[in-house]
């Protein structure tokens, strides 16, 4: 009922952790953050691993927040690696390898082939056409 109270904190941390991040691959290599990413979730999820029926609400959000600043440690940085050997004209290519970029790519033809049905759909109306025929 209040999961919201608990996970949303850890949204906030991701959301300021990742600029932080972004500037930090400027002087760190992207492995030493994926290496500190890992040990930060994985001590929030040490933390998870000793809750009970009784855990209070500080400890369940506290848990959440270590454990979403150390996914934040882990998103970017690994977006980096994966394209930072790809030659600039092969770029295009290796943004749809990763992850989503599928899944965003049928959104976008779907969307736009809803879009033609609907416009046929106004001109077959307008015309004095059965919709059904279309």
């Amino acid at each position: 009922m209040l999961s919201g109270l608990v996970l949303s904190p850890g949204g906030l941390v991701v959301i300021v952790c990742m600029p932080l991040v972004g500037i930090l691959l400027r002087y760190f290599q992207a492995r030493w953050l994926v290496i500190f990413g890992v040990l930060v979730s994985a001590s929030g999820l040490v933390i998870m691993s000793r809750f009970n029926l009784y855990i209070d609400y500080g400890t369940a959000v506290w848990s959440r927040m270590v454990q979403s600043a150390g996914m934040a440690f882990l998103f970017v940085p690994i977006s980096v690696a994966a394209v930072a050997m790809v030659p600039r004209d092969r770029m295009n290519y290796a943004r749809l390898v990763q992850p989503g970029a599928q899944h965003r790519r049928q959104l976008r033809h779907r969307h736009r082939n809803y879009a033609a049905g609907a416009a046929v759909a106004d001109a077959s109306a307008g015309a004095g056409v059965a919709s059904d025929s279309v």
